[in-house]
């Protein structure tokens, strides 16, 4: 599994891998929040100003899409990267994590990806 850090957002993958990368989501008084009702999309671009048709690839609920919200209830958020939406990249990227309640939409995290070169491929 992925970490988050904690001061930065800051994410790192190994290019073409699997990765499971978890947030909690918390109430303004720091308690874990029930989003087993809401929808999520983890998005990531080269630029913050390139269009959505630009990103290099997004995760959306339900599972199906990418994201699994099995414990939901509890507050988690698991976005599934799958070898695919890696495999091209490498470098600096940006990405968001944006939750629809009620339609309304929410940013939760926005932060650096970095896609890292692996050693173990051609």
């Amino acid at each position: 599994m992925l970490t988050v850090d904690a001061n930065t957002y800051k994410i790192t993958a190994s290019r073409g891998d699997d990765h499971k990368i978890r947030f909690t989501v918390k109430n303004s008084s720091g308690v874990v929040y029930d989003v087993s009702a809401n929808t999520f999309k983890f998005t990531v671009k080269a630029s913050l100003d390139d269009a959505i048709g630009a990103a290099k690839f997004q995760r959306t609920s339900p599972v199906g899409s990418g994201i699994d919200l099995t414990l939901a209830a509890t507050g988690i958020v698991d976005v599934l990267i799958v070898p695919t939406n890696t495999s091209g990249l490498a470098g600096e990227y940006h990405y968001d994590l944006e939750m629809t309640e009620s339609g309304k939409v929410y940013t939760l995290r926005q932060g650096v990806f970095t896609v890292s070169k692996d050693v173990t491929a051609a």
